[in-house]
């Protein structure tokens, strides 16, 4: 029950920014420190939640991670399985108002594309986008984020991950159901 070192927050920091990746345990490890040094309640992080109850810079950090893993799918969804993360992670997690700046330019010309060739897809990525961007009341992002806050950026990335995995498994299902309905077997 006593506060987990900050040491181990950096080495989970640093691998996550090696990698460009965020591996699910390494999100429970990250929300595990956190809950233990008291930055984030455990009733916020309990479960997957979009907005959880932050404020000040951890608020901004966790939606800069958001911000990421939405820009990544928009990418995806126009170019296909092109990686904006491996080239863009470190930076957008240490200083989010320099990386940011022209990824938020180029994210209109996928969004163009997905207008023409997938409007139901371009919907669903513009209002995500919209919504994310409402967490950022000045308009401005983070000059820089500590470890603390790079930790909690890497939480808000991971989450919308899964949200957008999660919503994109849905569809799937959906789709496939509406295309093979099943037969009911009934007696006569």
């Amino acid at each position: 029950g006593s506060r987990l070192s900050d040491d181990l927050l950096i080495k989970l920091v640093n691998r996550n920014r090696a990698e460009q990746d965020i591996t699910y345990p390494r999100a429970v490890f990250i929300k595990i420190i956190l809950i233990s040094q008291g930055k984030i309640a455990m009733s916020e992080m309990e479960s997957l939640t979009l907005n959880p109850q932050l404020e000040g810079q951890e608020k901004a950090a966790y939606h800069c991670g958001r911000l990421l893993a939405e820009l990544e799918a928009i990418q995806r969804s126009a170019l296909g399985n092109i990686n904006l993360v491996d080239r863009y992670y470190g930076a957008a997690s240490s200083t989010p108002a320099k990386a940011f700046s022209p990824l938020m330019r180029g994210v209109q010309t996928h969004l163009g594309k997905l207008r023409k060739n997938a409007p139901g897809i371009n919907k669903l990525r513009e209002e995500q986008l919209e919504e994310i961007m409402s967490h950022f009341t000045d308009g401005k992002f983070p000059n820089t984020l500590n470890i603390g806050h790079q930790a909690i950026f890497a939480l808000g990335y991971y989450h919308q991950r899964a949200a957008n995995r999660a919503a994109m498994n849905a569809a799937k299902a959906a789709k496939d159901a509406k295309a093979n309905p099943q037969v009911l077997n009934q007696s006569p």
